[in-house]
């Protein structure tokens, strides 16, 4: 018998965006007795003391996280990385990024490295260039290094490197060198999340090949790095993804009744409108740069994947 609900799922084009190394590790609850992280999480938006927070030298850089962490993904479109920016640069007395950007200490850069990726997670790429500088003037520091990973994953997790994306955080939570600043709560909050990833590399779907003579190959994929790598390799991932949803989509079909079938023939013509427009206000902010193509295709490959489990499911009993 086919469940309601699903079918409310159905027409309604539900999908799980927000699940990803960023928008899904909350560490921030493991430091909701810090008045000012409960401020943050309560208004969403970053204010002159909460930005001097984030610039005083003398506060735990862990709660710097856990107050950006606080902020959540969900408020994007606030302007909390403009605030912050023009914040520093009064600060400074700068006003070229490139300046900025040399006079910022490592606790700065992080925190405008991560401020950056929390309300732009779809281009992560954005935030590397603070947190690979913070990194290096910290190489030490456990959460510099868990907050940079993060990006890193949510990289690797777009382009569909799924084991990548657990590795990155791997590395840092087994790296006994690091001065581990964060609560041992909030670590366990992010690892809970990024290990779901594992099993990918158990069995990485995709990462690997034979060929002809039975000789394992790597996918080019894998270690794609340049926006035309990366967008070859996302439109490649969502071609499979609509073969797939294509497939599956017809076998579902033959199966229901005649009723249903014109049920879900209505809801996927306006779930396809509804995907497409979806992915092109994601892509927006990049759109004429370079790595358009990638977060557009990987948007679509995400959805249309969503999607081809949304229909197995009016199979279910």
């Amino acid at each position: 018998m086919i469940r309601s609900i699903l079918l409310v799922l159905l027409c309604t084009g539900a999908v799980a965006l927000g699940d990803s190394p960023i928008t899904s590790t909350d560490f921030f609850r493991a430091y909701q007795d810090v008045e000012i992280v409960q401020q943050a999480r309560s208004q969403r938006l970053l204010d002159a003391g909460m930005a001097s927070f984030l610039s005083d030298s003398t506060q735990r850089i862990d709660v710097k996280a856990a107050l950006i962490n606080a902020l959540s993904w969900e408020a994007m479109g606030q302007n909390n990385t403009v605030f912050y920016t023009r914040f520093l640069k009064e600060r400074y007395q700068v006003s070229v990024d490139d300046q900025l950007l040399e006079r910022l200490s490592p606790h700065e850069l992080m925190c405008l490295g991560y401020i950056t990726v929390m309300e732009d997670y779809f281009t992560p790429q954005r935030a590397l260039p603070y947190l690979e500088k913070a990194h290096a003037a910290r190489p030490q520091s456990f959460t510099i290094a868990m907050i940079y990973a993060l990006v890193r994953s949510q990289v690797a997790m777009l382009s569909n490197q799924w084991c990548r994306t657990w590795q990155e955080c791997e590395s840092v939570l087994k790296d006994p060198t690091l001065t581990v600043e964060m609560r041992q709560d909030g670590i366990a909050m992010i690892r809970e999340y990024m290990v779901l990833y594992q099993s990918d590399c158990e069995n990485p779907s995709g990462s690997d090949s034979l060929d002809a003579s039975g000789v394992e190959t790597e996918n080019p994929c894998a270690t794609a790095k340049t926006p035309e790598e990366l967008n070859r390799c996302a439109q490649a991932d969502y071609d499979a993804a609509d073969a797939a949803l294509n497939d599956i989509y017809q076998e579902v079909l033959e199966q229901l009744s005649p009723a249903m079938q014109e049920k879900l023939k209505i809801a996927q013509r306006a779930w396809l409108a509804f995907r497409d427009a979806n992915c092109v206000c994601q892509a927006f902010e990049v759109q004429g740069e370079d790595i358009y193509p990638a977060v557009s295709y990987g948007c679509l490959a995400q959805m249309t994947r969503q999607r081809s489990q949304e229909i197995w499911e009016l199979l279910a009993p």
